[in-house]
């Protein structure tokens, strides 16, 4: 087959990690796959293509009317994620009407999605959506939003199939169509001897594209609160500002067992992973899994998480780390010091999470994803 997958930004985020493994797996598998980022973001961002066939379609250097309306309009619904982020509607119908002679073509969220669903109308193309967020899960915005949502709901109804990351997602896209596929975000395990190989110090490490919607304040709370080992919190910054103003606050509360890194190589991070005993990420109605537990999760790092983050579906809590309702930051700090602490709890639910790694390998995710593919076509 000759599929394309269209990611709406390079930049080191987890959409961009997925879209590329499933590039890389499905042209492993003998397909013939274009990977079309649509604008380069000016972040830092270590990902390999070498392999790959890939396009940008913009390197990021719009200054424009109608990229001034486009900022303004993601800043309404997204303040959190700054300039970066914006939703380039102009870029998304044209480089999606140019495609031509594809069996198979997978926008990466809805507002790539649009491309799909114009090309449908225009050209009557079928398309592929893989969902990450969905306004549908949270019925109190949808007022709000109400012309995000009205567009979302005509992008999923029309798309041949859908594929999404979570139970949760899953539940609430089949309120709009049948066609839902649940997709789990993939690892690539490690084995126990890589694994051990590396003497663990006493870190909680945290990795994410950072913003302030993403609280970093929380584990500034919970590092306080730390006796002993210290927390990390690893990857790059959507807002330079941002980033200065907590690396600000982090400075002014004196709280020395608080590292944040900015921008960091796959390497340095992997190194990151080896050397720490537990991994901590909270989400926020984040229905995803997020991207840095798969990863610690493939290192062997039992996961804290809370309800809130896609993730805690399949963290058992006692099993494969701990799970909260609420955040308590005392109680959060105590159970990172058991990691810290006590190797028999550390090594029990290390091994479990090493079983799961094997469950949520990146080649299990691309044969379903093919699977799909080949009988839909």
């Amino acid at each position: 087959m000759r599929i394309a997958i269209i990611v709406r930004l390079l930049w080191p985020g987890g959409v961009q990690r997925i879209a590329i493994e499933e590039a890389r797996g499905l042209q492993q598998l003998g397909h013939d796959v274009l990977l079309l980022f649509l604008r380069r973001s000016s972040l830092p961002c270590d990902y390999s293509l070498q392999d790959l066939s890939y396009r940008v379609a913009n390197e990021g250097h719009r200054d424009s009317f109608t990229r001034f309306m486009l900022r303004h309009f993601t800043h309404v619904y997204a303040p959190q994620r700054g300039p970066q982020a914006t939703i380039d509607l102009d870029l998304i119908i044209k480089e999606s009407l140019k495609l031509r002679g594809f069996d198979a073509v997978i926008f990466h969220d809805q507002f790539a999605g649009i491309g799909g669903f114009v090309r449908k109308i225009l050209q009557g193309e079928p398309y592929y959506l893989y969902i990450h967020e969905t306004l549908l899960s949270r019925p109190n915005l949808q007022a709000k939003f109400m012309l995000p949502f009205a567009l979302e709901k005509e992008v999923l109804k029309n798309a041949n199939y859908i594929f999404t990351n979570s139970k949760a997602n899953a539940e609430a896209l089949k309120r709009v169509t049948k066609n839902v596929e649940i997709l789990y975000q993939g690892c690539h395990p490690k084995s126990i001897d890589i694994i051990n190989k590396v003497k663990k110090d006493r870190i909680a490490l945290s990795v994410a594209l950072w913003d302030f919607g993403r609280r970093p304040n929380i584990y500034l709370e919970i590092a306080k609160r730390l006796n002993i080992g210290r927390l990390i919190l690893a990857g790059s910054w959507v807002d330079s500002k941002q980033e200065h103003a907590f690396r600000e606050l982090v400075k002014k509360k004196g709280i020395r067992n608080l590292e944040v890194t900015g921008p960091i190589s796959e390497k340095a991070l992997n190194k990151l992973y080896l050397k720490s005993r537990a991994f901590i990420r909270f989400g926020f109605h984040e229905l995803g899994f997020g991207q840095g537990c798969l990863e610690a999760i493939s290192f062997g790092l039992p996961i804290i998480t809370n309800k809130g983050l896609g993730i805690s579906e399949i963290i058992m809590d006692g099993v494969h780390g701990f799970v909260f309702d609420e955040i308590d930051y005392d109680l959060v700090a105590e159970k990172i010091e058991i990691f810290f602490t006590n190797d028999e709890i550390f090594e029990s639910m290390k091994l479990n999470i090493i079983k799961l790694s094997n469950k949520l390998s990146w080649s299990n995710h691309v044969e379903k994803l093919n699977s799909i593919l080949l009988r839909s076509k």
